[in-house]
């Protein structure tokens, strides 16, 4: 969240952009396998999506699908 700059657009308990839902929370709520899904092609699930398409490493998917709260 921090090194890939999510904050720009997500916030975390209020702080942090506003062009993107907060993520409080979500985490917890996310399933873990439509996650990736969706951070690995955004607009495949939601057409009209603003999230960009971006590219992450394995790595960097496991770390964010890893670090739900």
């Amino acid at each position: 969240y921090r090194e890939i700059n999510c904050a720009y657009c997500h916030s975390i308990n209020g702080v942090g952009g506003n062009i993107g839902p907060d993520l409080s929370g979500l985490g917890g709520q996310a399933n873990r396998d439509r996650l990736i899904t969706y951070l690995r092609n955004p607009h495949a699930m939601v057409p009209t999506t603003l999230h960009p398409k971006l590219q992450f490493t394995d790595e960097e998917m496991e770390g964010l699908a890893n670090h739900q709260t």
